[in-house]
């Protein structure tokens, strides 16, 4: 397609334009006739020509500036030849008006367009066209900003051997964009959601929220996956700098902190039940372990016979990266050893391989799953992850000190130099949870278990 100041040198596209003759006889520009600069683009780029229509009425622009010019004249552009290019590029998705106008309403139609076409730092091929053609935006629904921001974000989602896992992550986004398509429908246009949508899904949330089919914390994650999404694509794709969703928030306080631990009772009366009741050995052992490592249902599912030392001075698991998991959070402050003593360790004894029955990818939900359903009989809203956070406070509790803490649990300290929980050699760590349990009810229930 042939454009009016626009020159091909070797493989380059350059922009040239003539001063206007009363400039030029005056010397305004000193004994300069024109003015040419290189316009970045290679002819072999792709979609090179929507890339170099922009560029050209940008400096149209700037020049006409410099000139005097109020505005752009008509005659530099070719409708027909653009609107025809357009066609191609977009298949066909440009303003009726566009196709309809003559060339001087063509300019007034591109006018407006040009000064946010300037405050896009890096506009894609698509912005290109949009801007400088006066196209309509491609409309994207939900459920394909979702597929873009997927493609966006691949070593977030595509990088990671371990395929639960990186489901895992995925999960909550799918949810949140099936939970707007349901309550919102599938077709609303992402790129032209205003505060009436996005707030009015908040309160259709807050509804939710009030029916309890969820809490308030969950309702604010679904709007922060939504915004991550959009913002993401919106940026990238469309040269947006904001989320339709980035003023929307809730009212009211959600509850903070981490999920909640057992109480000493709670735990003594979990264990009772689940140690006399008909679960297998595996999820019994397990339950009991947890309540006295910290451990999480991944971490001791995933154990095999080379992270457990029965025959050491002080018996420990290790936590650590195995041929069943590539990592275990990272491969940071969660490497660590720990002891295991009492029930625990008579528990242990049983399976000093490891726990078959579990130790798969998926084993982990498995045993959460099982072992929920007995724990909400005894704790309601309390789950196997409770154990963690109950010691935890046990530690606390004890005075231990948070770094000896932490390096137990694999937590990170600050200012504190950790390397994979080594820091802290097993003798201080099996005094600091001796102490932290000696005085809780459930010792009676662990011995019971031996």
């Amino acid at each position: 397609m042939e454009m009016k100041h626009v020159e091909i040198r070797g493989d380059t596209y350059y922009f040239r334009i003539a001063v206007p003759r009363h400039l030029s006889e005056s010397n305004t520009f000193g004994k300069r006739k024109h003015f040419c600069e290189s316009l970045g683009v290679k002819i072999t780029d792709e979609n090179a020509e929507a890339k170099v229509l922009g560029k050209v009425l940008l400096l149209r622009k700037k020049y006409d500036a410099m000139f005097g010019r109020n505005e752009p004249s008509a005659e530099d552009f070719n409708l027909a030849a653009f609107t025809a290019f357009a066609k191609s590029f977009l298949g066909g998705n440009y303003t009726a008006a566009t196709k309809a106008a003559s060339a001087q309403e063509f300019v007034e139609l591109v006018a407006d367009r040009v000064e946010k076409f300037e405050k896009i730092d890096k506009p894609s091929e698509t912005i290109v066209a949009v801007v400088s053609g006066g196209l309509a935006l491609p409309a994207l629904t939900m459920s394909q900003a979702l597929e873009r921001y997927r493609e966006l974000s691949s070593e977030k989602f595509g990088l990671n051997t371990d395929k639960r896992a990186s489901y895992k992550k995925w999960r909550p986004f799918v949810q949140a964009v099936d939970e707007w398509n349901s309550a919102m429908g599938k077709n609303h246009d992402v790129t032209k959601l205003k505060d009436a949508d996005t707030w009015g899904y908040k309160e259709k949330l807050v509804e939710l929220i009030a029916a309890k089919k969820f809490d308030l914390a969950s309702g604010r994650k679904k709007i922060m996956w939504l915004r991550l999404i959009t913002a993401k694509v919106l940026k990238v794709d469309y040269g947006i700098k904001t989320s339709p969703f980035d003023s929307v928030e809730f009212e009211g306080t959600a509850k903070k902190g981490k999920r909640p631990g057992f109480t000493n009772e709670e735990c003594k009366a979990v264990l009772d039940r689940i140690i006399s009741g008909k679960s297998s050995d595996d999820l019994k052992a397990l339950n009991v372990i947890s309540s006295m490592t910290g451990a999480t249902c991944k971490e001791l599912c995933l154990l095999t016979k080379s992270d457990i030392h029965l025959n050491e001075a002080i018996p420990y698991i290790s936590i650590r990266p195995n041929e069943l998991r590539d990592t275990v959070k990272s491969n940071g402050d969660r490497i660590r050893d720990i002891p295991v003593f009492g029930a625990a360790l008579e528990w242990l004894k049983k399976f000093p391989d490891g726990f078959e029955r579990y130790r798969r990818h998926n084993g982990s939900e498995a045993l959460s799953a099982a072992s929920n359903k007995i724990i909400d009989t005894v704790a309601e809203g309390k789950t196997f992850y409770s154990y963690r956070h109950r010691l935890a406070t046990a530690l606390r509790g004890s005075k231990c000190g948070d770094n000896l803490k932490n390096s137990i649990m694999g937590h990170s300290s600050r200012g504190f130099e950790m390397h994979y929980g080594e820091t802290f050699p097993l003798e201080n760590k099996l005094e600091a949870l001796m102490k932290a349990l000696a005085e809780t009810p459930e010792q009676e229930v662990q011995k019971q278990a031996a």
